[in-house]
């Protein structure tokens, strides 16, 4: 629930009254968060403006925001819910906005929040074989994944970055997000176990990736295939030789590669030095 909802009288063709009702004047709003439940109690006054304005409807507009179980629940959110209220007889009466009570997914008329998600399926390059264990962070912008902003979640009180974890079968997945571009960042790159049970480390991808997930509730979950290689002996010597290099993907790759001909150039000039010096020397000696 988000404070400050609007409220006011129109006729029967939900055009506004003439009639205005102001928050804090004419009604209070609360809203207690154990039960759901919010309320809007009206002045002595602000009841007698009501009913000499001839209004057809009153109106209470509030807006709702998908929580943080939503990550969770991918799908239709249905958004039920009931109101209660005294007539003017003094008899209460309550209404159930989705009819029935019950919702039905069969029914359009009831309303709901669709959220789609992101499904990662995380492989071996080479040979497609499934990696468990490697971490991702979603971003809702390229600047905030460069900057390592990511989307958090409330875990023991505080805000917690989401990480996603790949399983035995190289699966992650996350639901409750709006439809939109996200941006997903390999934070921890996984390990491959061989035939022989001996223990590779594969290179993180440390570019951020770019997945949209439709308005369209049928395809709202978005599959992303991510393949990682192993690293090499040039992705190992650049992690030595230049700690900012550590596990870069295909960028360290290559700067690694850029660093190892530099020094070949280097060791080939000492070595154009020295015969140079030599052949001065004998020179000298004749």
């Amino acid at each position: 629930f988000v404070e400050g909802a609007q409220v006011a009288l129109v006729d029967e063709h939900g055009a506004p009254s003439a009639t205005a009702l102001v928050a804090g004047v004419d009604y209070e709003e609360a809203f207690d968060a154990r039960t759901r439940t919010a309320s809007w109690t009206f002045t002595d006054e602000a009841l007698k403006r009501i009913a000499d304005a001839g209004a057809h409807d009153l109106v209470i507009t509030l807006t709702t925001r998908v929580n943080e179980a939503a990550y969770d629940a991918p799908g239709a959110i249905y958004n039920d819910a009931s109101a209660s209220f005294t007539s003017a007889t003094g008899k209460p009466v309550q209404v159930v906005v989705v009819p029935g009570g019950t919702p039905d997914p069969e029914n359009p008329a009831h309303p709901r929040i669709y959220t789609g998600g992101l499904r990662i399926d995380k492989h071996l390059d080479a040979t497609g074989e499934k990696l468990s264990g490697a971490v991702f962070k979603v971003a809702r912008s390229y600047d905030d994944a460069r900057a390592g902003r990511f989307i958090p979640r409330t875990a023991g009180g505080a805000a917690q970055d989401i990480e996603l974890v790949t399983d035995a079968n190289g699966a992650a997945s996350l639901a409750g997000l709006a439809a939109g571009t996200y941006w997903l960042v390999e934070t921890q790159a996984p390990s491959y176990a061989d035939a022989h049970g001996a223990t590779h480390a594969c290179v993180r991808l440390t570019e951020p990736a770019a997945v949209t997930v439709p308005d369209d509730p049928a395809s709202a979950t978005v599959g992303v295939s991510v393949a990682n290689r192993l690293e090499t002996p040039l992705d190992q010597a650049g992690s030595a030789a230049w700690t900012t290099l550590v596990k870069t993907g295909d960028a360290g790759w290559l700067a690694a590669a850029a660093l190892l001909v530099a020094l070949a150039a280097g060791i080939g000039a000492a070595a154009y030095r020295r015969s140079v010096r030599v052949r001065d020397e004998r020179t000298d000696e004749r």
